[in-house]
């Protein structure tokens, strides 16, 4: 919670992204926007290569002790974005 996944930072770290297209989402309780330049964006600030040609956060879900506390998932919204993300990618 609160922070990117070690895992995703280390898979960045080892892979040059420089003219790739790439795109970055995450999955947060907080506003979408806040969300972005809260994690995406600082972590961006790192590598100057990358240059995402979409970058989106979803509401996520959370779970306390196997109980749902926050749900804010919208399933529609992800596959709107993936079918947009899909166009970018063809070009």
């Amino acid at each position: 919670m609160q922070r990117l996944y070690k895992e995703a930072l280390k898979f960045i770290e080892k892979n040059d992204f420089e003219d790739k297209k790439v795109a970055i989402f995450l999955s947060s309780i907080e506003p979408r926007d806040e969300a972005i330049a809260k994690y995406i964006s600082r972590a961006l600030e790192k590598y100057p290569k990358i240059k995402p040609i979409a970058a989106e956060a979803f509401g996520g879900r959370m779970r306390i002790l196997g109980h749902t506390t926050s749900d804010k998932r919208d399933i529609k919204k992800v596959r709107s974005w993936a079918e947009e993300l899909d166009k970018k990618l063809s070009e």
